[in-house]
Order: C-alpha cells, then structure tokens, then sequence
C-alpha cells in the first residue's frame, strides 16, 4: 500500500488504511456527531429548569425538563456504546492489515537486513509498536477527535450565552496551548529515544534468554546481569522524564481551569446582581467552561499515547517504506529445471568493495555431484546463499538452466532447491509439519516413506506420538544427529532437482554420519548437488571438487587427480583428513 509523503506527519500516512473502511468510519462520527449533542444540550437543560420552571415554581415543566435529561443520559449510552464498537472493529480490522504488511516486507527482506537488525527489534515492531498505533487508535484519537469537536461547539454556545465571558474564557486558552505546544516537542523526543531503547531491550532479552546456556557455562551471569541493569536503568531515565512532563502539565492545565473558573464566577455573579444575567445561565456557564477545559485534561492524558504512537508509526512505516534491502521479484517462473547451473564472473560484498567473491566462474551440469572446500572465509557457503538470492550480487551474472536468477520470481527459483546447513531449524509443531513444512499436500505416506528413506523413521517411532509428536522450540528435545535427520526427512518429502548440503554432517557424530551416508547418495543421486563439507566421507564420492581460497577457484577436478597434483588441496587434505586415512608419501 503507497502511502503519500508524511514524512513530518508520520500518523497520517494511516490514512490510506482508513480510506478501506470509509462506512465503518461514517458510522463512527455519526455517533460522535449524537453523542456531542446530547452531551451538550445537558447544560442547557438545567439553564431551562432553573430560569424557568424553578424560579417560577414549575413543577409540571420542571418534571418535564428532568424526564428529557433522563431520555438524554440513555441516548448517551446508547452511542457511546455504538461509536466504542465501530472504533473498535475498524481499529482491529487497520491493525490485522497493517501487521500483515509489516510481516510481509520483513519475509522479502535480503539476509543483509536481519545481519543488520536483531531480532528482537524486528518483533517489537509486529507486535509493540503495532499495539502502540491499536491504543492510539481506539483511545487517543478518536477520544481527541470528539474533545475537539466538543471544544468548538462549546466555544458557539458560550458566545451565545454571553459574549463578554466568552471573550474572556478564549483569553486564557493561549496559556494553556503555548504549554501544549512547548511540551510536545519535548515529549515526542523522549518517545523515539524509549522506542529505540525498548527494541534494543527486546533483542538483548530475546540473545540472552536463547543463550543462557552458554552464558552459565563460562559464569557470565553477574556480567550479563550488570549489562542488563544499564539498559533497565536507561529505559527508567527515559520513562521518568516522560512521566516528570506530564506530572508538570496537569496541574498547569488545571490551574489555568481554576483560574478561569473563579474570573467567571466573580464577573458573573455581579452580573447577577446587576441584573445583567440569571442564575441558569452562569450555571450553564460554568458547566460549559468545566467541559470546556476537561477535554483540554483529557487530550494532555491521551497526549502521552498519541506521541508514543506518532515514534511508533516512524518506525514501522520506516521498515514498510525503506527499500534497501529488498530482493525485488523477477516476473518469469521457472516452471522445471535440469539442474544446470552457471556462474559467470561472480563478484560479492556483504560490505562494499571488501570481495567475498572474486571474478567466479563455474558450470555445474545436470546431475552433477560435486564438492566445494576450502578454508574457512573462503566463500564456499557465500556461493551457496546466492543462488538462493538470499543475498544479490554486485557483478556478473547466475543462470539457472539459462534464465538469469534475477529475472526469475523467488518462489519458482527456490522451489528448485532443496537447502541444508549445519545448524537445522525445527518448529514448535508435529514431527510429521516439520517434514512437509506445512504443506499438506504432501500426505502421510509420502512423510513416512521420506522419514524411512533417510533412517530418521528409526527414532520418530520411539517418541510418544509417533509423527504427531509436539517438538520444543527449536527442536531442543531432540539430539543434533536427529534434527539433521529430520532436516534429511525434509528435503526427500520436497524431493527437489537440485540439493545443497552446507556442512550439513558437521555436527553428527560418526555413527550417525554413517547411518545416512548411504540415504544421503541416494538422495542425491539423478539430480544436481552441491556439498559443501570438510568430512572426507561426504566428498570423496562426488563427481568434482572444487577448491577455494579467498574467493576464487584456485583447483578443480576428482579427488584422486587432486591428489596427485599436491597443491592447495592436497595441503588441506593432508592437515584437516589426516586422522581419518593416511596419506601415502
């Protein structure tokens, strides 16, 4: 949704979310409209019964006025509760929308925007700054809107009631607003400062909490607790001088009430005695000052919510207008593949002109198996996240079967690949979600056949519930060597043309290793597939390696032919492989 530039108004660039709902919100200011009405004619009511009816000893008119009073007060009621619900439901209805928009923009982020923003910013996001637009919504501008309009219509009627109070009851207000108007900007810069803290407390919760186990093993506790207090202490400085302004509004707003209140009440009750006014009418004077300046209280109160509002729209519609790190969709699908794949002149960053990849050439051909190596920094997992354009490159080109990567949609490129590494991610869900990913239309056998075919159906048969076994967060109530196994389940249900193994044995055991290896080949035989791995085991058996150093190919051939040349991959061969087989002089 394109918003127009508020980019000093940041609470109206919601307004293209409302124009979605434009019914709902007629209704709501029609009974706005009801409610300011009945709220105001009370005043006038009891000007009736005083000046008329019990000053004059009217009972029948004065139980008349009383029973119209009554009728008010439940019409009042009535669109109270109608207006609170239409609120409501738009307010429900703009939140699920624009939360959907954010999540959105954050899953068609480039890996380069979460390796700059931590997690728990991103989830504040969603969750408390959306929270923030929803109260805002609901109880601080549509209660301003009807403060405001209550404002202005009480200003005609005391103009009616008696022009020279009125004169004076406007002179007092420029008081009150210059304070308004020195405390906004106070204010609203105290809020982006405690949204900026909340996101970072969010993230260092959300690191630690995850990490606890590694920060108890080194005895970090008392260092992560004296990082914690300094960041709590920063979030309580921020909330005390917010709460220090409004301490200092209030009774500055209500002094000027009081003042105001008191000037009238002099000036009118000489009138009185002048014979210049009635009782009725400095009564209804005063209730109408009273509602005059307690909405002007009542604004100071939301105020507090509007500002936190106003920093928390700068940050989400910062997120939903910035396009840095966008992988921007290619329009051509990619509706099947052989499996050839090429590189031409590869060159990336992940920081400017610090080269990851320098100049990369390679061709890979359908169903070929081959292995990339090499020391750690080299690039081999970099090559890996481009073709899966997690990340965009800065020159040269990748084509998949011919078509450019870049002109091809993300969802028909990735469906092509199947993609493992090192660290498997699992759901908090059923063992048989976490094979399919959801997808349902992958049906039970075709779960179980893939969990068979890979070794894992051994050890999801022993759980409780067999595949509709509830795993913990992440996984943790599985072992590493079970998690990859799943992680193998995964890719023979997806049963994609080309398989992509990032150290994807690194963490299992020998026993376990050899327990897939065998399913491991045969899942990668027929189709195109690239290992990266350090197990000699893993890459022996593969059609080609491919040695890197520093972002170029530096050897290319089979095992043995690699060998026998003793250069680069040789000296890793003989340092890094040496337990596992000896290598003959």
């Amino acid at each position: 949704m394109k918003n127009k530039n508020y980019s000093n108004y940041p609470l109206l660039k919601l307004l293209p979310y409302l124009r979605s709902y434009k019914r709902e919100l007629i209704y709501v200011f029609a009974f706005i409209a009801f409610l300011l009405t009945v709220q105001l004619v009370r005043p006038l009511l009891i000007k009736l019964a005083i000046d008329k009816y019990i000053m004059t000893k009217n009972i029948t008119g004065l139980t008349w006025v009383v029973s119209l009073f009554i009728v008010f007060l439940c019409l009042e009621f009535l669109f109270s509760y109608a207006q609170t619900y239409y609120t409501e439901l738009v307010s429900q209805k703009i939140m699920a929308k624009l939360r959907l928009n954010v999540f959105q923009k954050i899953e068609h982020q480039s890996m380069s925007f979460f390796d700059k923003n931590k997690v728990g910013g991103l989830i504040s996001r969603i969750t408390t700054d959306i929270d923030n637009l929803e109260e805002m919504f609901t109880t601080g501008l549509i209660d301003t809107v009807i403060k405001l309009g209550m404002i202005l219509i009480i200003i005609v009627i005391i103009f009616y009631l008696n022009v020279k109070l009125a004169l004076f009851t406007i002179a007092c207000m420029p008081v009150t607003l210059s304070v308004f108007y020195l405390f906004s900007g106070y204010v609203i810069a105290r809020y982006r400062e405690l949204r900026r803290l909340a996101a970072q407390f969010s993230g260092y919760l959300q690191e630690n909490i995850g990490n606890m186990k590694i920060i108890q093993v080194f005895n970090q506790e008392e260092r992560h607790k004296e990082q914690f207090r300094e960041i709590n202490r920063n979030v309580s400085t921020v909330n005390n001088k917010i709460i220090f302004s409004f301490a200092l509004l209030f009774p500055m707003i209500e002094i000027s009430s009081s003042f105001t209140t008191a000037a009238i009440l002099w000036y009118g009750g000489l009138s009185i005695f002048a014979g210049l006014m009635t009782i009725g009418t400095l009564i209804a004077f005063l209730e109408y000052v009273q509602k005059l300046f307690n909405p002007l209280k009542e604004i100071s109160e939301r105020y507090n919510v509007i500002q936190s509002a106003t920093a928390s729209a700068e940050r989400i519609f910062g997120l939903l207008e910035s396009s840095d790190h966008l992988i921007h969709d290619g329009t051509e699908v990619l509706n099947a593949t052989s499996g050839a794949i090429d590189l031409n002149d590869v060159w990336f960053a992940y920081i400017r002109n610090d080269w990851v990849i320098k100049g990369l050439s390679l061709s890979i051909q359908p169903g070929e198996k081959i292995a990339i190596i090499g020391a750690t920094g080299s690039g081999k997992s970099t090559i890996l996240k481009l073709l899966l354009r997690f990340y965009e490159l800065q020159k040269g080109s990748i084509r998949i079967d011919g078509h450019d990567i870049r002109e091809l949609t993300q969802h028909s490129l990735r469906s092509k690949f199947g993609y493992i590494t090192q660290d498997p991610y699992l759901f908090s869900d059923t063992v048989a979600n976490n094979i399919r990913l959801f997808d349902q239309a992958i049906d039970h056998e075709a779960i179980q056949n893939a969990a068979g075919f890979t070794g894992s159906a051994s050890f999801i048969e022993r759980l409780p519930d067999t595949y509709s076994h509830v795993l913990s967060e992440r996984g943790s109530n599985l072992s590493v060597g079970e998690k990859q196994l799943l992680s193998l389940s995964r890719l023979a249900a997806i049963n994609p043309p080309i398989f992509m193994l990032d150290e994807a044995t690194a963490h299992i055991d020998v026993v376990t290793e050899a327990l897939i290896e065998d399913n491991l080949q045969k899942i990668m035989e027929s189709r195109t597939s690239i290992v990266v791995a350090h197990r000699l085991s893993t890459i022996k058996s593969v059609d080609r390696i491919i040695v890197m150093d520093k972002g170029r190919i530096v050897e290319d051939g089979k095992h043995e032919d690699l060998l026998a040349r003793k250069g680069f991959y040789y000296t890793l061969y003989k340092y890094q492989y040496k337990f596992e087989t000896a290598i003959e002089s």
